[in-house]
């Protein structure tokens, strides 16, 4: 019986990554994969291995072997990309089928810290997840090609940018974060946004709440899958007036997870600390930055802890901070699998080395 449907799946996938399966055969492959965990892991190794065929078959394209007289059957046929990738939007709607999440409250406040164990030499993460609507699954599969391969979100720099103009700015809504003051810092902070309680066998590090990062976006040409979360915008200009000549510097910790999946290995994350000026009708300009990054274990019961700092110049205006997640190479295209957060972020600004305004 076994054997059968998974004779009957692989000759479904090999239709549909030829370009040549129809709507009726389209319609019942999906109806296999939303029936049967089985059927869609047995389906995302065929994936795996027809993409890690592909993507080899690049290094070998030039070879000088011709039979032109012979017509045999080549799995990825010309346009080569419309089969891989209606392949692997498929392949990514039976894993967000087989690993829908719980759904979570994003607007519970912060609560009160009882650590859990830390390990300080590698990460893991996880992510909020979109909600579904009754739908048939050739419908999913049509709303998902839309929705979740999308690479149109903004970078790191657009965020900043946006965050910048909407904290300089008084009149403008904070858009998705809440304007707060800490002495003289003024923040715009859309951690709360990101809130998650436990979910996916992952604790929160301290308290009851964390971080979740949105879904990754996956490409499949470059091999690798990114989410970039812009969680707090600072303004430094009544800080660093107050401190002229004085050094100033921004300190900052946090700690990241990743829940299990199908995956191999563990995702890289990341913490980006940016300083910008604003002048008169002139985008922000980028002044200095840093870059930490960690690579991750697979281990959801601890968390793992990485830090930065950046010496703040004396003409910067804001401080952006920002988390990352990543993966790369085939092992990319199952990022959507597991799951990653982050928890107890916090910054310290220091003067001279010697007055300290935090943690904020």
């Amino acid at each position: 019986m076994n054997q059968s449907i998974n004779e009957e799946l692989g000759h479904l996938t090999s239709q549909l990554l030829d370009g040549e399966i129809s709507e009726t055969d389209h319609k019942k492959l999906s109806m296999l994969l939303a029936n049967s965990a089985d059927n869609r892991r047995t389906y995302l190794e065929y994936i795996r291995l027809e993409s890690l065929l592909h993507w080899e078959s690049n290094d070998i394209a030039d070879t000088p072997l011709a039979f032109e007289n012979s017509k045999k059957f080549v799995l990825l046929s010309f346009p080569f990309w419309a089969g891989s990738l209606a392949a692997v939007f498929l392949a990514m709607t039976a894993i967000w089928w087989t690993y829908q999440p719980m759904g979570s409250d994003n607007t519970q406040s912060y609560a009160d810290h009882s650590p859990t164990p830390v390990s300080t030499d590698s990460q893991v993460g996880s992510v909020a997840q979109l909600s579904d609507t009754a739908q048939t699954p050739f419908e999913k599969f049509r709303d998902f090609e839309h929705k979740s391969f999308s690479l149109q979100s903004p970078s790191l720099e657009e965020q900043a940018r946006r965050a910048i103009e909407i904290l300089q700015d008084r009149q403008s809504p904070p858009q998705h974060g809440i304007f707060e003051y800490f002495g003289p810092i003024k923040r715009w902070n859309r951690m709360h946004a990101m809130l998650t309680p436990a979910e996916n066998g992952i604790l929160p590090a301290s308290g009851s709440n964390m971080m979740g990062f949105e879904k990754m976006a996956v490409s499949v040409e470059s091999q690798t899958a990114e989410i970039e979360e812009t969680v707090q915008v600072l303004d430094v200009r009544q800080a660093i007036k107050k401190s002229t000549n004085e050094k100033a510097k921004i300190y900052a910790a946090v700690k990241f997870n990743q829940s299990f999946g199908d995956s191999q290995e563990g995702a890289e994350f990341g913490i980006t600390l940016q300083a910008f000026k604003k002048e008169e009708s002139l985008s922000p300009q980028e002044l200095v930055r840093s870059d930490q990054k960690l690579s991750a274990d697979r281990d959801p019961s601890t968390w793992n802890e990485l830090s930065s700092e950046l010496e703040i110049p004396h003409d910067a205006e804001f401080v952006v901070i920002s988390l990352t997640a990543r993966k790369f190479g085939p092992d990319s295209l199952l990022a959507n699998t597991s799951s990653y957060y982050a928890d107890d972020l916090e910054l310290f600004l220091t003067f001279d080395n010697q007055s300290t305004l935090g943690p904020i």
